[in-house]
């Protein structure tokens, strides 16, 4: 008999009998979209990109392109409110005996004047700063400084914000600050002043977000204080190797960068050319009162003009020489606040003349900036870096002719190289000769 077979079920399909793996995967690769849209990338620019960190095992943020020309995409400052910005390299001894690694913003409105991110990024440090205006005043509120990290290496401060938005408000109020007092800065008009850091934020802001405002303020002298200065440093870039950077003790000046050099089309055009000296004239009224008369600009219009810091040149005088090495471990920027040193440079609105800065170390606490168009023989008002080792004298006195600066002073300053790393210096009363001998000279290394 034919034995009757067994009838079995079909076999399953392979979807049905291994579903759940399936639904596993699709659920981890949702989870991952989610963390990383919301997580990593917590907000997103106007185009939709994502703001520029992405973090790696590693933890840093995301590298820097090799053309750094249009990472910041906008103007962190309407450049109708901007006056005139200070290039690079200015000098005001003895606060500034060296050229500054800042730029200035002189503006031309008393409103409130909006701040904006100029780029995704994040803002990783924040210093509220006070002030007392005289020894027994309690400190008040000055302004923050705001620091941006765009890329891996390329940092942005900016200095002067009266007032922060509010979520930045609320992040710093979950924060500890640590505060410094009794910081005293030469040249500066506080007694003293108080910095709080908020250290290891990382708050993410949109190109174009609206960060905060500054403003200027009136002076007792009918002038106006300066509201605005802002720093870049590019770490991704060597040292200029002809400095000596022991001489300073912030790592700023080595790798200084110019801003607007970060901007591109239009509006850095519109940057470029509010670069120069801006200043209201003060105006006798006839009932002998003053007010203010029209503005006056001078533009800077030799390239960079941005401006530059880093001056030294190999072999000459030209540069900036120290009385001694900072504290390498302080890095409160002692190097241009204590008036040490001299400078032999060249002016930084037009750098067609040079000019002598004197921080108030030599004889009589000498203090000046004197500033002359330099000649290209002799031992008078000499091109800076044409003078080498030669066992002369020359002689610096001042010769504004452009009114490039209000702080020249009487006398006349006597400079002789000794070698590349080594000068002697001296302050003497009347004009220059030319022959020209040390009384009391002073040592100056770079």
């Amino acid at each position: 008999m034919e034995q009757e077979l067994e009838a079995k079920p079909a076999p399953k399909s392979f979807f049905k009998r291994f579903w759940f793996v399936f639904v596993a995967i699709i659920l981890l690769l949702g989870g991952a979209w989610i963390i990383m849209t919301f997580v990593v990338h917590p907000k997103r620019g106007d185009s939709g990109s994502i703001v520029d960190k992405i973090m790696n095992s590693t933890g840093s943020y995301s590298k820097c392109p090799d053309n750094l020309s249009g990472i910041l995409t906008y103007q962190l400052m309407d450049p109708k409110y901007i006056g005139s910005m200070i290039p690079l390299g200015n000098v005001a001894p003895p606060g500034h005996t060296s050229p500054v690694d800042h730029i200035y913003f002189n503006v031309n409105s008393d409103d409130q004047i909006p701040l904006y991110a100029p780029a995704n990024g994040w803002i990783t440090h924040i210093m509220a700063n006070s002030a007392k205006a005289t020894a027994t005043s309690d400190y008040k509120f000055d302004s923050y400084v705001v620091t941006y990290t765009i890329c891996d290496g390329l940092v942005l401060d900016f200095a002067g914000y009266t007032d922060v938005s509010q979520s930045i408000q609320d992040e710093l109020a979950m924060k500890k600050d640590a505060c410094k007092s009794g910081i005293t800065k030469v040249g500066h008009d506080s007694a003293a002043e108080q910095q709080c850091d908020y250290a290891d934020l990382e708050i993410p802001v949109t190109s174009g977000e609206l960060i905060g405002h500054t403003h200027r303020e009136k002076q007792a002298n009918g002038g106006y204080t300066i509201p605005f200065e802002i720093w870049t440093a590019n770490y991704n870039l060597p040292s200029p190797a002809q400095t000596d950077w022991s001489y300073y003790d912030d790592d700023r000046y080595a790798h200084n960068y110019c801003t607007f050099d970060l901007y591109s089309g239009d509006l850095k055009n519109q940057f470029d050319t509010k670069f120069g000296s801006y200043n209201i004239a003060t105006i006798k009224n006839s009932d002998g009162t003053m007010s203010d008369g029209a503005p006056q600009f001078t533009q800077r219009t030799v390239a960079p003009v941005c401006g530059k810091v880093d001056q030294d040149v190999v072999d000459t005088i030209q540069g900036m020489w120290f009385s001694h090495k900072p504290d390498q471990s302080d890095k409160t920027g002692s190097v241009g606040a204590t008036g040490q040193g001299i400078s032999i440079i060249h002016n930084n609105i037009d750098p067609t003349y040079g000019e002598v800065s004197v921080g108030g170390e030599m004889n009589n606490s000498y203090t000046a900036v004197l500033v002359f168009p330099p000649a290209h023989s002799g031992t008078i008002n000499r091109e800076p870096s044409e003078i080498k080792v030669d066992g002369q004298i020359y002689c610096f006195q001042d010769d504004n002719k452009k009114n490039l600066s209000s702080m020249g002073g009487s006398g006349k300053v006597l400079i002789q190289l000794i070698d590349d790393h080594h000068i002697k210096a001296e302050n003497q009363a009347g004009s220059c000769s030319a022959n020209e001998s040390f009384k009391t000279s002073y040592n100056f290394s770079r």
